[in-house]
C-alpha cells in the first residue's frame, strides 16, 4: 500500500473514475487549467543537388543552391486518458494513506477487499431468485428467503461498497456512469466480495457518529409559535427518519462515509 501509486513502471486497472472531480482537482494546481490535448510536429527534410544530366536552372535561381523538400506530420494526442495518474503524482503530498481516525475533508487512499452490493442487478433478477426459491423444498429456508426478498424490492437501487481497513469500516455508494466496465460485470465475475489489492481514493464525507450533530435540530427555532411549532415537528419527523433510513440502508454509526474519485488495482 505505501508503494501504490508511487512507482513510474507500475500499471493500474481503474474501473471507476469520477472525471468531475478529478478535473476539478487537477485544476487548482494549475493556473493555466487542464491540458486537454497535446500536438506533437514531425518534420522529414530531404535535399536535391539537381540528378546528372538535369538542367535545374528553370527551378531554381542557382543551381548550386540547395533546395530542400519538407514533409511535416503532426499527432494529436488526447491527455484525458492519462489524468488519473496525472492527479495521483500531484497530489501524493496530500493523500493520508491508512489513517487511523480520518477527519471529515480528509483526502485518502485506503485499500483492500470490497463489498459489492449491486441493487440494482439484485433486483433485476429478482424474479428469477424467486422461481429458485420455490423449487427448494425446505419451507423454513423458503420462508426465511421470501421474507428477505421482499425487503430487497423495497431497498434504493443503489450500488453501494464496503471496505474494512485496520480498526475502519468505509462505506459509499457508486455512480453506475462512472464505471470503466458494466457493474454487471463484476458482480457475475466476482459475486459480493471483491478480492485481491484494491484502491480507493475518496473524500471523507462522514465521520462514526462520536458526537450526535443531529441533536443542534431538536430545536431549531428559538420563538415557539404555531408556525415554528409546525415547521419544526416536520423537521423532526423527517430528520428521525432519515435517519433510521440510512442506519437501515445507507452508512451506519460503525461506518465512515466516502465520496469516491477513482477505485483500481495494480497489474502485474
Amino acid at each position: 500500500m505505501e508503494q501504490c501509486c508511487q512507482k513510474n513502471d507500475s500499471l493500474y486497472d481503474f474501473i471507476y473514475l469520477d472525471k468531475v472531480r478529478i478535473n476539478t482537482l487537477l485544476s487548482q494546481l494549475s493556473n493555466d487549467g487542464i491540458t486537454s490535448e497535446l500536438k506533437k510536429s514531425f518534420v522529414d527534410s530531404e535535399a536535391d543537388h539537381g540528378a546528372a544530366g538535369l538542367d535545374i536552372s528553370l527551378f531554381s535561381l542557382n543551381k548550386d543552391k540547395l533546395r530542400t523538400f519538407e514533409d511535416r506530420l503532426e499527432k494529436s494526442i488526447d491527455t484525458s486518458w492519462i489524468l488519473p495518474m496525472v492527479l495521483l503524482n500531484e497530489i501524493n503530498d496530500y493523500i493520508k494513506r491508512n489513517p487511523e481516525s480520518p477527519m471529515s475533508g480528509d483526502l485518502v487512499l485506503i485499500s483492500g477487499e470490497m463489498l459489492l452490493l449491486d441493487f440494482p442487478t439484485l433486483k433485476k433478477n429478482l424474479s428469477l431468485l424467486k422461481h429458485m426459491i420455490k423449487q427448494n423444498n425446505k419451507n423454513k429456508i423458503e420462508r426465511d428467503t421470501s421474507l428477505g426478498m421482499k425487503l430487497l424490492d423495497m431497498l434504493p437501487s443503489t450500488i453501494q461498497l464496503r471496505m474494512k481497513e485496520k480498526n475502519n469500516k468505509y462505506w459509499t455508494t457508486l455512480e453506475p456512469d462512472f464505471f470503466t466496465i458494466n457493474s454487471e460485470d463484476l458482480s457475475l465475475k466476482y459475486g459480493s466480495i471483491l478480492s485481491g489489492d484494491w484502491h480507493i481514493l475518496a473524500y471523507v464525507d462522514f465521520t462514526p457518529n462520536k458526537e450526535q450533530s443531529l441533536n443542534k435540530y431538536i430545536s431549531y427555532f428559538e420563538e415557539e409559535t404555531e408556525s415554528t411549532l409546525m415547521h419544526q415537528s416536520v423537521i423532526d419527523v423527517f430528520v428521525s427518519n432519515m435517519d433510521s433510513l440510512r442506519s437501515i440502508t445507507g452508512c451506519n454509526d460503525e461506518e465512515y462515509a466516502l465520496s469516491p474519485i477513482m477505485i483500481f488495482k495494480s497489474v502485474r
